[in-house]
């Protein structure tokens, strides 16, 4: 009898080796994920990103915050948050980043229709939607702000 649990303490290792981590995904849900796109380390400081829009969907399909990010140890490791993540982005370099691997987001009809039917209104996570939008201006509230600031960009007020 104890080897069966032996053995099924070895066999849940090996699967944790192979996948990763119990993470998160399908907007928060707990399941077996892979290395990549575990953000377990991640949503302990930025909780919000569990269901947040962008974390939550590349989660699911297997994109973790290391996927962007870069692997980040020593802001992993900062308590104090005054190390940043390995890799952040600018407004200018967003859009190129997304489209290596959305390529033909920026050219879709859809995202036309979209933009006419948005530009120059806020959209839900109060980003105001004009004529030089990046992906992030429409899509979640993907962004590290203190609390008071959070509140206002969410509000646009």
């Amino acid at each position: 009898m104890k080897w069966r649990w032996l053995a099924l303490l070895f066999a849940l290792g090996l699967a944790l080796a192979a996948y990763g981590c119990l993470g998160l995904g399908d907007m928060g849900t707990r399941r077996l994920v892979p290395a990549a796109a575990c953000n377990a380390e991640c949503v302990l400081c930025h909780k919000d990103f569990k269901t947040e829009e962008l974390a939550a969907r590349h989660a699911d399909a297997g994109i973790g915050c290391i996927g962007c990010h870069g692997t980040s140890a020593a802001h992993v490791h900062d308590d104090l948050n005054l190390t940043p993540p390995d890799v952040l982005y600018g407004r200018t370099e967003v859009m190129p980043f997304c489209t290596k691997c959305h390529l033909t987001h920026g050219a879709s009809l859809a995202r036309d229709a979209f933009f006419r039917t948005w530009q120059g209104k806020r959209r839900p996570n109060g980003r105001l939607i004009l004529e030089n939008a990046i992906c992030t201006d429409c899509h979640g509230t993907h962004v590290v702000l203190p609390p008071d600031k959070k509140a206002e960009l969410q509000t646009g007020q």
